[in-house]
Order: structure tokens, then sequence, then C-alpha cells
């Protein structure tokens, strides 16, 4: 993981032969910066919604979504802990 202002940058090394880059910025790496602990859905939510300054009902929907994402490229693990 590379981390700079605004951008994070992951490589999933559990498939090193096929690893891809995988770029984070605005709202995806608002979730992830909210995933430096556990963390259920809803605090997910919260997080990103405080951070952007908007109600957590405009990006639940995108955020449970992105998560599911992340969840399905094997870089969170279910309740929502980046893995290692």
């Amino acid at each position: 993981m590379v981390e700079s202002p605004g951008r994070v940058v992951v490589l999933d090394l559990s498939r090193p032969r096929t690893a891809r880059p995988f770029v984070m910025q605005g709202s995806a790496e608002a979730v992830w910066r909210a995933l430096s602990r556990p963390r259920s859905t809803q605090q997910v939510v919260t997080y990103v919604a405080d951070d952007f300054g908007i109600p957590a009902t405009e990006v639940e929907a995108d955020v449970v979504s992105f998560l599911l994402q992340l969840q399905a490229r094997g870089l969170v693990r279910t309740g929502f802990r980046r893995s290692p």
C-alpha cells in the first residue's frame, strides 16, 4: 500500500503473479481510510459522510457497493477489515 494525500494505491500480494495496482481517490480513498480500524458497514458509511459533510443516506448505497467490491478483490474481510 502506498498513500499520499487524497490517494492510496493497494496491491494484493496474495496473488503476486497477477496482482495489479488498485488506485483509490476521492470517496474511495475515504472508504479505505475508514477501514484503518475494524468498523461496521454503518460506521464506514457515517465516516465517509462526515468526511464529505453530507447526510449518510446520500452515500450509503455507493459505500456499501464499494465495500463489496473491495471484499470481492480480497482487499477487505467480512466485517470490513483490511486484509493483511
